[in-house]
Order: structure tokens, then sequence, then C-alpha cells
């Protein structure tokens, strides 16, 4: 009942923008008037079927689901993988992105933070670690964040990563100037 209202309510909106334009000539808006929704009516009951129900949420196409569940199930072999080889860089920054790409930013931090400690001469690993930790804020720089980008910018000022969060960190503080 509530498909035929809307569909009575949208035709005679269109009648009325159709028609608008003549209604100096009585018989031609008529024409149209009766005319635009019989056509609509002819060419739903040729063409749709309102008693169509809805395909199955089962029957759709589920890929990227189980795409995101195979990746899920990686990320977690891989971090019991690095429980038993704690000193693995490559693994964990591997962990790290997946758990960004997969939106788990809290985890992906850890795993970045765990990375830039094995490594502290990969400034890239820590600025990952800051992009998650903004990530799960929504874009806030927390305070943990915050002693990690002064500490980034003490050690590497030049790189530009360093540069663009403490810039963020000094928009969000209120330092405009800075």
């Amino acid at each position: 009942m509530m498909f035929w209202l809307m569909a009575a309510l949208i035709t005679a909106a269109v009648c009325l923008v159709v028609v608008a334009p003549f209604k100096r000539s009585p018989r031609l808006s008529t024409g149209l008037l009766v005319v635009i929704p019989v056509a609509a009516m002819g060419l739903y009951l040729s063409l749709g079927n309102p008693d169509l129900p809805d395909q199955p949420l089962a029957s759709r196409d589920q890929s990227a689901l189980q795409q995101h569940n195979q990746a899920l199930a990686a990320a977690d072999m891989l971090a019991r993988e690095l429980a038993e080889d704690p000193q693995n860089l490559e693994g964990w920054a591997l962990l790290g992105q997946t758990w960004s790409l997969l939106g788990r930013h809290g985890d992906a931090a850890q795993a970045f933070g765990r990375a830039a400690a094995i490594a502290p001469e990969r400034p890239a690993l820590v600025i990952a670690q800051v992009e998650a930790m903004i990530a799960v804020e929504e874009g806030l720089v927390t305070v943990e964040a915050s002693r990690i980008i002064d500490q980034l910018n003490r050690d590497h000022p030049d790189l530009p990563g360093s540069q663009f969060y403490r810039g963020l960190q000094l928009w969000q503080a209120g330092d405009m100037p800075a």
C-alpha cells in the first residue's frame, strides 16, 4: 500500500512539473494529466513487479566478507607466530599494516610500537604508530601520541612525517602561529 501511495505522489509531482508550462492550453494540459499517469502505470505493470521479494542476504555476494575474514585469520595467525618470535621486525611491521587495513588501529599501534622498539633507527615505523594512535582517537592527538611526536621531532626534525604530525599536534593545541 505504501508503495502505491508513494508512486501516486511522485506521479502527481511529475505531472505538475510537466503540465505547468501548458496551463494556457487546457486540452493539452488535461490530456497530459491523464496520459502521464496511465503511461506510468502501464509501463510499471509491464516491466515492474511489486510482489517480487527481496534477494535474501544469505544468497548475496559474500566475497568481500570472506576476504575480510581470511585477512583477520591470517593476522591472528601472524600475531600467534610473533608471540613465539618477538624480535621479528618485518613480522611486526606487516602485522601493523594488516591491522591498519582491517581498521583495528589500536592493535596496529601496538604492532608498530613493537617494530619501532626493535628498530629505533627506522622512523617510518614510529610515524606509522602515531598514525594508528591518531586513527584510534578519530583524528585527535592524545597525550601519549604527543609524547611520541615530540621525541620523533627531537630525533628526526627534518622528516616530513614528523613535521606534519607536529603541525597537527600544535594546530589541535590551538598554537596556530607555531
